[in-house]
């Protein structure tokens, strides 16, 4: 599995009258829908969250396989504060994503916002790939608990 470590730094949520900060107009759109979020490690062997958006079903036996998508870890213990959370260069996340099921592209930098953790997942992200395409879109998923041991 390929994983590109950026830093992940959660900030508060953005006001709902600001739109400044969720402006996606220049990005393309991205995978939105069904998601899976599980918990998963880091690469130092710490707690981390996976969400893989665009899955067939918000379920925890769903499949990417095939399907656009994006799949993003933060590095960081379930549940995670409502925010948003910024990828950048200092390596506390990880991203790729898919345009078309297939091809795999690096992710240079984004943001992964979570509005609600509950029964389910909500939150939206916005990618920027080598190359400089930026994808955005929402998500609506279920939290998956995996028996995993980290360390």
């Amino acid at each position: 599995m390929l994983l590109l470590l950026l830093a992940a730094c959660p900030t508060t949520k953005p006001d709902s009258s600001d739109t400044s900060s969720t402006d996606t107009s220049g990005a393309l759109p991205g995978p939105t829908g069904p998601a899976t979020v599980s918990n998963d490690c880091a690469p130092d062997d710490g707690s981390a969250v996976t969400f893989d958006i665009g899955v067939e079903t918000a379920s925890c036996s769903a499949s990417s396989a095939g399907l656009p998508h994006a799949r993003i870890t933060i590095y960081q213990a379930v549940p995670l504060a409502a925010g948003t959370y910024a990828f950048g260069d200092s390596g506390t996340g990880g991203a790729w994503f898919s345009d078309d099921g297939t091809a795999e592209m690096a992710v240079t930098e984004g943001t992964l916002t979570v509005d609600t953790w509950g029964s389910t997942v909500t939150g939206s992200y916005e990618l920027t790939v080598q190359g400089g395409e930026t994808y955005a879109g929402t998500f609506d998923g279920v939290e998956c608990t995996v028996k995993i041991v980290c360390g």
